[in-house]
Order: C-alpha cells, then structure tokens, then sequence
C-alpha cells in the first residue's frame, strides 16, 4: 500500500514539474515572439521614415519644377556636388522613368509623373502606417499575456 502512495507521490511531483516545464517553455515562446514584434516593428519604422523623406523630396522637386527659368544656374550632379549651367530651354526636360529609361517631357508632363510617384510613395505610407499599427496592437496583446504569466 504504502509503494502504491509513493509512486503517486512520485507521479504527482513529476506532473508539477512537468507542468512548470511547459509554463517555462511557453513564457520563452511568449518573450521570443514578443522581441520578433519588437524588432519588425524597429525595422518598419525605419522603412517608413525613408518613405517619408523620398516622399518629401518628390514634392519639394514637383514644387520646383515652376521656378525653372531660361539662363544660368546650377546642376546637380550628385550628393552635394553642382556644377554651374546654362538653361536653354525652361520646359524641357529629362526624366528617369525607371531602369536608366530616359523620357524628354514638357514641364506638365514632368509634374503629373512626379504627382504619380508622390501618390504611390503617399500610398506606401498608408500601408506602413497599417502595419505598424497592427505591430503595435499585437504587441501591446503580447506584453499583457506575458505580464499574466
């Protein structure tokens, strides 16, 4: 009798350990998942804020497009650098449309492709901001599971 005590003795504790195993092993899971979202979250709104400066730059160069004038000025020909230049044309322009694919446009033409890319920039952002939203939520679900463990 006292050997059958014993072994449900034995069962018992292996059962409360087991059990504190799991708990261990969940609240690791609970933590790893938690800095994943941690993280993607991080990474997002780094993508967002490089988003928003390209989106800043599109408008201010759709912005600029109306003060170019015939006549001397400069050029940009990388970071920083400019070079000084001679406009002969003030409504003709070069444009980059994608894969070093170069298209002359008038200065309407140049700004409605500019509008299309501030839009489709403008669109992005939406969708970061979407998901950094959900991130956030889960997150948020995240921490309280954690803190209830």
């Amino acid at each position: 009798m006292e050997g059958a005590y014993r072994k449900g003795q034995q069962e018992e504790i292996m059962a409360k350990k087991s059990s504190k195993d799991d708990n261990k092993a969940e609240l690791q899971a609970k933590y790893i998942q938690f800095e994943l979202l941690g993280r993607e979250f991080e990474q997002i709104e780094a993508q967002r804020q490089l988003v928003e400066l390209k989106a800043k730059e599109l408008k201010i160069l759709r912005d600029s497009i109306d003060h170019v004038i015939k006549g001397e000025g400069f050029s940009q020909l990388g970071e920083g650098i400019y070079v000084p230049s001679k406009f002969t044309e003030a409504d003709s322009f070069i444009v980059d449309v994608g894969k070093k694919i170069f298209v002359k446009m008038d200065k309407t033409g140049a700004k409605k492709y500019l509008e299309k890319k501030v839009k489709e920039f403008d669109d992005a952002l939406e969708k970061i901001d979407c998901r950094c939203q959900e991130i956030s939520v889960e997150i948020q679900k995240q921490a309280a599971d954690l803190q209830g463990i």
